[in-house]
This record gives C-alpha cells, sequence and structure tokens, in this order.
C-alpha cells in the first residue's frame, strides 16, 4: 500500500478501530457457546434480532467506519481512483471476514452480520435501495431459513440499481460484499447464526462456565 495516499493517520486508525475491532464482552459467553453449537442455518427471528442492542452497535460500527474511510483517509489523486478503491475494499472485505469467522472454545462458527452489512450499504448505495435490499432480503430469510438473507438482498441491490442508476461500481461492490459472508460460510463448510436476544441466566451461565473450564 501506498502510505502517502493517506491524509489522515487519525481518521484511518479510527476507521479500522471501528470496522476491525470486534469487542468479544458484547456477546455473552452462554450466548456464544449457543451460537457456536448450532449445526443447520438458523431460522431468521426478526423481533429478537431488533432488541439485540450489539446488533445496532454493528450497524453504526459499519457506517461510520465507512464514512471516515470514504470522506477523510485518502487522498485520490487523478489517475490512482482504482488504486484507492482496491484498499477501501479491502479493507471492507477484512472486516466483513472479522465479522463472520468467531469461534468459542476452540470452535468455529459463522455469523450472518446483517446489521453490519446494513450499515456498509446504508452509506454505499441509495437509502432507497438499500431498503429494497433490506425487504427482500427479511423476506427471503423468514420464508425460508437466514441463508437466504444475504444473496437475496445482492441480487436486489444489483438489479434494481441497474435499473434505477445504470451500472454504478458502489453499487456493485456493495452487492458482492453483501454475499461475501456467505461465500466464506461456505467455504468453512459451515452454516450460518445470527445473534438474537437471549434473557440473562447468569446463574446457569457461569455454572456452564465452570464446567467448561474443568472439562
Amino acid at each position: 500500500m501506498d502510505f502517502s495516499l493517506i491524509v489522515s493517520w487519525p481518521a484511518f486508525i479510527g476507521a479500522l478501530l471501528l470496522l476491525w475491532f470486534l469487542p468479544s464482552f458484547w456477546i455473552r459467553s452462554d450466548v456464544k457457546r449457543s451460537l457456536s453449537q448450532k449445526r443447520t442455518a438458523s431460522e431468521f427471528e426478526l423481533l429478537r434480532a431488533f432488541m439485540a442492542w450489539q446488533n445496532w452497535a454493528d450497524l453504526l460500527r459499519a457506517f461510520a467506519g465507512c464514512y471516515l474511510l470514504y470522506h477523510y483517509v485518502f487522498d485520490v489523486p487523478e489517475g490512482r481512483e482504482w488504486e484507492v478503491f482496491g484498499w477501501r475494499a479491502a479493507i471492507l472485505f477484512i472486516a466483513l471476514l472479522l465479522q463472520t469467522v468467531r469461534r468459542h472454545h476452540q470452535r468455529f462458527y459463522f455469523l450472518a452480520p446483517i446489521f453490519f452489512v446494513w450499515g456498509i450499504t446504508f452509506f454505499l448505495s441509495d437509502p432507497i435501495l438499500a431498503i429494497y435490499g433490506i425487504a427482500a432480503g427479511t423476506f427471503a430469510a423468514m420464508v425460508v431459513n437466514l441463508e437466504w438473507y444475504l444473496p437475496v438482498m445482492a441480487v436486489v441491490l444489483a438489479g434494481v440499481g441497474y435499473l434505477l442508476s445504470g451500472i454504478e461500481i458502489s453499487i456493485l461492490l456493495n452487492a458482492v460484499l453483501v454475499v461475501f459472508p456467505l461465500i466464506v460460510t461456505f467455504c468453512g463448510r459451515g452454516h450460518m447464526v445470527h445473534l438474537v436476544w437471549e434473557p440473562s441466566r447468569k446463574g446457569e451461565s457461569s455454572r456452564r462456565e465452570e464446567e467448561v473450564t474443568r472439562s
């Protein structure tokens, strides 16, 4: 990477922290264990997903990280637009990889970064187009299962985006980013799960953690 393209190191570091940093304490250990033990694709529970504050934090992280990345981090000199585009895209792909692949007690699982994808989409695409894609993905996931969410959303973004404004590189990138977590999941031979609100069970969680530690 040509670091001379970076015009604001504080903004660059801030963008990476927002997009790449995943506070592990956001998700309780008992919830992580439950997610890591699932062996089939989750049903999409919209209401409980809306009730999980971590999902909304992911949406805000993604949007704010994109805002810094696109408005404050890079200088875009004439003739080097594609180089800057490539680095922005790479940073976002890495962010989605980190957001998707999780591990709990040596067991990997694949978390559908739906709200994180929403944040990216509201930044890269027109809000109306983003709403079309989100609505279509939500409908597909509720009718079939969670793994239909991202590909349907990506197809609607690309298709409706082309009908509304022709070929736009930001929309095409957006569509590829949306489906990328599912590709990662299939390459890892796993199934997607998603974070929903769970009532706190502190006593039960502590006992189970002690059992896991001893074993």
